[in-house]
């Protein structure tokens, strides 16, 4: 792999060729591309390696984009393309992009600025892509034509704004098994409850779902128990509430899941809902959410222990808010040995603890007990005790074996 920053004292870096490039990533420094010397264009370094297969290409400000395009389009072995901020404004360059890309594996396509001229050409019915992603930029019903013309994709990472008219269309394509080889989806985007169904029917079989800004209703929680048996990363989040028992039945009948990112989890759904099932989950973040009557109830706080201490290959626990949430205070899992925390001793592989957010009170025999039991640990994130005077205390003790966070 060769990885290039652009800078004024480059000169002629770049008449190089290397006998077996793979893998090639340009960048440029706080300059214009105007300021470089001919030589250093990077159409040059690639038209001299033809053996490349993998192209990061940060497109800056004043790029001769036919040179480059032309360049890509003569790689044989091109089979990833990776290219920051594009302003392609030029209609001539439209087929030799799109034509470029026909044979790839994998396009990324990171804040594009594509206008009316960038449409792709009608001949070019299909595209081998099999992983997709799309950042930002370009109109939403430009981006859906160039994964309709993807029947092979397995990987989508789709970021953008949509109207509620193309949102339909596209849980209609899904829907309508046009993507038959779908298992990784993220979406981030405003989507209803019927249309993520739509889209959760379409799919076979899921193994990653990460979907940010949709609307988690009944519809969904219907169509995502499909998925139960092969998913592997969960990841939901919303402008609206997520049900508690959405989650409670995740962790209760997904074997395969190995990280779940969620909101809120209610501490009596997970002492009610039955066993865990999820055996081999690494990453698990999601607050606790304790009502009033429950928090100082030891035997429910044992009980969540309990829980917990099933997932030896845990590496990283978040049952707090997030960091940004740093000030606020809430009813959390109390992490004290007299409500159960010494059931967590088998979490050998745990690097990752937080609990920011909640109200704690530990003790120094609390965090010894950590320090000695949860040897993997390399951070703790959140307030320790409400005192300043034995929270310092505590994270000194920490701070001496090498535990940062808090």
């Amino acid at each position: 792999m060769v990885t290039v920053l652009i800078l004024k004292s480059l000169s002629k870096s770049f008449n190089i060729r290397y006998p077996k490039l793979h893998t090639l990533t340009i960048r440029y420094g706080l300059i214009e591309y105007e300021e470089l010397e001919p030589e250093t264009d990077p159409a040059t370094l690639i038209s001299l390696n033809p053996s490349i297969k993998t192209l990061e290409l940060d497109m800056a400000n004043g790029m001769v984009y036919s040179d480059i395009l032309q360049s890509v389009s003569k790689l044989p072995n091109l089979e990833k393309l990776v290219l920051y901020h594009p302003q392609f404004h030029v209609k001539e360059n439209a087929e030799i992009f799109w034509r470029a890309c026909r044979n790839l594996r994998k396009l990324r396509i990171i804040d594009p600025n594509f206008d009316t001229s960038w449409q792709i050409p009608d001949d070019l019915t299909q595209f081998e892509i099999r992983v997709l992603g799309i950042a930002s930029g370009m109109d939403a019903l430009s981006q859906l034509k160039l994964i309709s013309r993807c029947p092979r994709l397995e990987r989508l990472s789709w970021i953008t704004y949509m109207d509620h008219g193309t949102a339909t269309q596209f849980a209609q394509q899904i829907a309508a098994s046009k993507l038959p080889n779908l298992s990784r989806l993220r979406l981030d985007m405003i989507l209803g409850d019927e249309e993520v169904g739509m889209i959760l029917d379409g799919m076979k079989s899921a193994t990653k779902l990460d979907l940010s800004f949709a609307t988690f209703g009944p519809r969904v929680r219907l169509a995502i128990k499909r998925h139960f048996d092969s998913l592997a990363v969960l990841s939901l989040h919303s402008r609206h509430e997520i049900p508690s028992t959405l989650f409670r039945d995740v962790l209760c009948l997904c074997p395969r899941l190995e990280s779940l990112h969620g909101s809120v989890i209610q501490a009596k759904d997970i002492v009610t809902g039955g066993q865990w099932a999820c055996l081999s989950l690494k990453i698990l973040q999601i607050r606790i959410e304790f009502d009033v009557s429950e928090h100082d109830d030891g035997d429910i706080h044992a009980l969540i222990f309990s829980q917990l201490s099933r997932l030896i290959k845990l590496q990283a626990l978040h049952v707090g808010d997030k960091p940004s949430s740093r000030d606020y205070k809430q009813r959390g899992l109390y992490f004290y040995l007299e409500y159960g925390l010494g059931q967590l001793s088998n979490l050998k592989m745990l690097k990752q603890l937080s609990f920011i957010g909640t109200i704690q009170f530990l003790e120094k025999e609390d965090v010894e007990w950590i320090i000695t039991n949860l040897t993997g640990l390399t951070s703790i994130s959140g307030c320790l005790h409400q005192s300043t005077e034995k929270a310092n205390k505590l994270r000194k003790l920490l701070r001496a074996k090498n535990i940062g966070g808090f």
